[in-house]
């Protein structure tokens, strides 16, 4: 029978509800800059949505919306663009869990590498760019400008305030190895300008203690361009992001 159709990504009503359930542990990170690599589970993705699925047709049901509680309602969990459900939850076919999603929508249902960024730099600048780029030169001298293999992204979700989670289509065992390197970096077409150092600054630098007096120049597009600067980013070598259990 029809039936209503959400595709928000739920790991947003799951984060909602409680953000251990999405990352275990994830609310244990430290106030600092923290970076990390974890897996995706699949299993949990499909067990979830069913979950979800059935708990939605016995609500319709009660409230007398004629359903036969085989709809499928959720189809994604990470992906707002695509649906990770491969195929409706009555027509699964007899496989194991996790075999009837896809990470992304592109990633298959083995476990993804998920880049973790808890920072400031989230919170100030959520366009930030963070991927998974193959180091095309010497593995202990990297130099990204020459260019290089990128990850494809599956997703990217964003958990108030300053976390922010960056599926790629890698495996944890591709990933960890000397060659691959977690980037982050400005967004190349947002405005960037520099912010003095607190200690650089003095008390006639200010107006009300707050904001940059403009000097020696005659408009505030002119200081603008003064203060503005080539995009910056930072890169980690992924083997040092990988913590694995004995």
């Amino acid at each position: 029978m029809a039936a209503p159709r959400f595709d928000r990504p739920m790991y947003q009503a799951l984060d909602d509800y409680n953000r251990d359930w999405l990352v275990p542990g994830l609310g244990l990170l430290p106030d600092d800059d923290f970076v990390t690599v974890l897996s995706s589970n699949s299993q949990f993705m499909e067990a979830f949505l069913v979950g979800l699925s059935d708990e939605m047709g016995r609500e319709l049901l009660w409230r007398n919306y004629p359903t036969d509680q085989r709809g499928t309602y959720f189809w994604r969990f990470w992906d707002a663009q695509d649906d990770e459900l491969t195929q409706p939850i009555h027509a699964f076919s007899h496989t194991e869990l996790s075999s009837h999603v896809s990470a992304g929508g592109t990633g298959g249902s083995r476990p993804r590498a998920v880049i973790v960024v808890k920072s400031e730099l989230v919170r100030r600048y959520p366009d930030l760019i963070i991927q998974a780029v193959k180091n095309p030169g010497d593995v202990d001298a990297p130099d990204f400008d020459q260019g290089g293999e990128v990850a494809e992204q599956l997703f990217a979700a964003y958990l108030e305030p300053d976390i922010a989670l960056v599926g790629v289509n890698l495996g944890i065992d591709e990933i960890d190895k000397p060659e691959w390197w977690i980037l982050i970096a400005e967004h190349p077409t947002a405005t960037r300008f520099d912010r003095p150092r607190d200690a650089d600054l003095h008390a006639d630098d200010l107006i009300d203690g707050h904001f940059l007096k403009v000097r020696s120049v005659s408009n505030s597009a002119k200081w603008a361009q003064a203060r503005l600067h080539d995009p910056v980013r930072v890169a980690f070598q992924a083997t040092d992001l990988i913590v694995r259990g004995e």
